[in-house]
């Protein structure tokens, strides 16, 4: 969802971010993102507590400039389905009631953007000034922001795409400009660095990339073109 286009986010980002940020598109090719951060980012591997007694591989990139911070967390659920299934045949072989041999890869995956927007919203000291539908290119989602205890505030989109959960926030100090750029520049990536905009709503459901069916109608543009629009 694009409430300004980049082109006037740029320009409030030249008159209010300070000299210190050298701004610039971040590109993972194998989390499938991009988006704009203050400066490169660093990388920390986590592992994610799924909803439903499962682990999950992910990654953390994050920066920071002055107060403000700024982090993007991928978690792959590609092998949820794996995951659920070999759990349901362990508790099988034990002989353990039906209730606990129950299969939640669907529920896993259809709510991991409910669940990980659930951990947000319990934070502590922070008050909920927004909770909204949010898409971007036409990928569905949630956007949340809390106004924390110390006066700063914190934007967050969470999106599942592809296989894997993105969790896009930012925390800025009391008083600094809404972090208009880095969360209004998120792009989907392709394994060969093309972007992707979907033509229809993009919901994830649970676990399309495990099907012989045809992608959602979507514009492709390749590495050369991305390079030209920048």
């Amino acid at each position: 969802m694009r409430l300004l286009s980049l082109a006037i986010a740029a320009a409030l980002l030249a008159v209010s971010t300070p000299a210190s940020a050298q701004w610039a598109e971040f590109l993972s090719k194998d989390d499938g993102f991009a988006t704009n951060f203050p400066n490169p980012p660093k990388t920390d591997v986590i592992t994610w507590e799924g909803e439903y007694r499962e682990t999950f591989k992910g990654r953390v990139h994050s920066a920071t400039d002055g107060g403000a911070k700024y982090s993007v967390t991928v978690v792959d659920y590609r092998d949820a389905e794996a995951k659920h299934k070999a759990r349901v045949e362990r508790c099988r072989a034990a002989k353990l009631d039906g209730d606990s041999c129950q299969y939640d890869f669907v529920v896993e995956v259809a709510g991991a953007v409910t669940y990980a927007s659930s951990q947000i919203l319990r934070r502590p000291n922070a008050k909920i000034s927004h909770y909204m539908f949010y898409f971007t290119e036409m990928v569905g989602g949630h956007l949340i922001q809390l106004d924390n205890a110390d006066k700063s505030r914190t934007f967050a989109a969470v999106h599942m795409h592809d296989g894997r959960l993105y969790i896009f926030e930012s925390t800025v100090p009391a008083g600094a400009p809404d972090p208009i750029l880095f969360m209004q520049s998120i792009s989907w990536i392709l394994p060969d660095g093309s972007s992707v905009r979907y033509r229809t709503m993009y919901h994830e459901g649970y676990g399309e990339w495990q099907f012989p069916r045809p992608a959602p109608a979507r514009t492709v543009r390749t590495p050369e073109e991305r390079d030209a629009a920048r």
